[in-house]
């Protein structure tokens, strides 16, 4: 029997992951050799964990708040996805020892959009309320697929704006713009995919505050 490799998950807090409840499965599933794990590494002991992790023979991990900036300034190389987001959110041990920065953020929220729906990004209208680190995936992913207009939203309209403007500078040819929450409803019924990318409807009576503004044709997902 092959010997047990470590995969694990990067974070502070990790009280709510269900990441290795979820790999765990996948791995006996598949009969892959692998053990997944949750370490809740505080930001000021975070870089020596990530060495730590290649001197221990890690074949890899995943990263969480608060530390995908931060493991963006401490991997070796960084895929172009990592690049243009400037955030890390999985590291791969390369040849030689090199840590591979990656982040699947945009192109697993994009598969799941096509493989549930049917429906692409290409030529829609978007809305992504939120610009936090998911929503910069997201607009810079809808971005790359070709999105018609993306429009930002957020509580403090100028985090929103300075996000606009960078995905702009990258993509100068997608038309995209960012603001607060004025007029959210009839912003809501000019697009053709919603995004929220901010913790409103995770639970309790959230959920139904979160799709006040949608309209009845919409289907959440």
């Amino acid at each position: 029997m092959p010997l047990e490799k470590t995969l694990a998950i990067f974070g502070y807090p990790l009280g709510h992951t269900l990441s290795p409840v979820m790999h765990n499965a996948a791995a006996g599933a598949l009969g892959l050799p692998y053990r997944f794990t949750a370490y809740e590494v505080h930001p000021d002991q975070y870089e020596e964990a990530v060495r730590g992790a290649g001197a221990m023979g890690f074949a890899g991990f995943c990263v969480t708040i608060p530390h995908k900036v931060a493991t963006f300034e401490l991997v070796d190389d960084v895929s172009e996805d990592a690049r243009l987001m400037g955030a890390v959110n999985m590291v791969t041990f390369e040849e030689g020892g090199r840590l591979k920065g990656h982040n699947t953020d945009g192109a697993g929220w994009l598969r799941s959009l096509e493989e549930e729906t049917g429906v692409s990004p290409k030529g829609k209208r978007c809305l992504i309320l939120g610009a936090g680190g998911a929503a910069r995936a997201i607009a810079i992913k809808l971005a790359q697929t070709g999105a018609a207009h993306i429009e930002i939203r957020n509580r403090t309209a100028e985090k929103a704006i300075s996000l606009a403007e960078e995905v702009k500078s990258h993509f100068p040819n997608t038309e995209i713009h960012g603001g607060g929450l004025d007029a959210l409803e009839s912003a809501a019924r000019e697009r053709d995919i919603i995004v929220n990318t901010t913790s409103l409807g995770m639970s309790g009576d959230k959920a139904r505050e979160a799709a006040c503004c949608l309209p009845e044709e919409f289907i959440p997902l």
